[in-house]
């Protein structure tokens, strides 16, 4: 069933392609504008751990340091604006401008024994931070047919300044001297001054582009990593986040996917998406 379904799908997209064959879609000298939305995840890749206590132990973590979440988990969104050149009749340069939200979410556990008593407390508490960017990619793009559906590459960098960084905590505690395990969730604060004001990343990935009369929509993946880093070394300790969260940033960089559509519109230069015969 999976083998007919993967031969459907590139008989489809044969069709496609074969339909529009005859007719090359000149991009060279189009000016283009448009909107882009879409998802992302996140997955930190960490260099050096930070901590305020040494993590205490449970069955659920088992003494290790902070348990990152999944990948598919740490889904955020992004949106803004995009313009395009044509320079050839392949190869486009575009620039946008977004405003783009990573997440993630690591959970820690602390335990405390009073040695007199024997009396004990366990508090698992988990950190959800929100790192919200405005983000201005800058990529050249290229269309490998140049027809009416083209499959294309693109690559650049994308400069990013902080908005904002929200973040909040959800806590678990249990103590041998309380009958039940008491849960809190904290209200959500900014954490902006304890981030790198200036971001930057390398951006690159691949797609589908398609015309329908003048408009022109691009349906992609871009995968994101960063060049510098999004937590301040100089910061690191400030903000009172170690006092009252409890938490100090780890040291890291980000693997992001971003998974987006685009609709594009012909502003000037030739009139985009009229075919060239030959």
């Amino acid at each position: 069933m999976k083998t007919r379904n993967l031969l459907l799908f590139f008989s489809l997209f044969t069709l496609l392609t074969a339909s529009s064959s005859a007719q090359r879609y000149d991009r060279k000298n189009q000016f283009m504008i448009g909107l882009k939305g879409g998802v992302n995840f996140t997955d930190p890749l960490i260099s050096q751990r930070y901590s305020v206590f040494a993590p205490g132990v449970s069955s659920k973590h088992g003494g290790e340091a902070k348990i990152y979440e999944k990948f598919m988990k740490n889904m955020g969104y992004g949106g803004g604006v995009a313009i395009s050149y044509g320079i050839t009749r392949n190869l486009t340069l575009t620039l946008e401008g977004l405003f783009y939200q990573y997440r993630l979410s690591y959970t820690n556990n602390y335990a405390w024994t009073d040695v007199q008593s024997g009396s004990s407390v366990t508090l698992d508490r988990t950190y959800y931070k929100r790192l919200n960017y405005f983000e201005i990619p800058l990529m050249f793009r290229y269309d490998i047919l140049a027809r009416r559906v083209s499959p294309f590459i693109q690559a650049g960098v994308s400069p990013a300044f902080v908005h904002s960084v929200q973040a909040s905590n959800r806590s678990q505690m249990q103590s041998s001297v309380l009958p039940s395990e008491l849960e809190e969730q904290s209200a959500a604060t900014d954490e902006k001054g304890s981030y790198n004001q200036f971001y930057l990343s390398a951006v690159g990935g691949a797609g589908l582009s398609f015309y329908a009369g003048k408009t022109m929509f691009l349906l992609g993946a871009n995968g994101r990593y960063s060049i510098l880093q999004p937590t301040s070394d100089l910061h690191r300790f400030s903000n009172g986040s170690a006092s009252g969260n409890l938490d100090v940033q780890d040291k890291y960089r980000i693997l992001n996917l971003e998974l987006y559509l685009t609709v594009m519109f012909p502003i000037g230069g030739k009139c985009a998406g009229m075919p060239k015969f030959f």
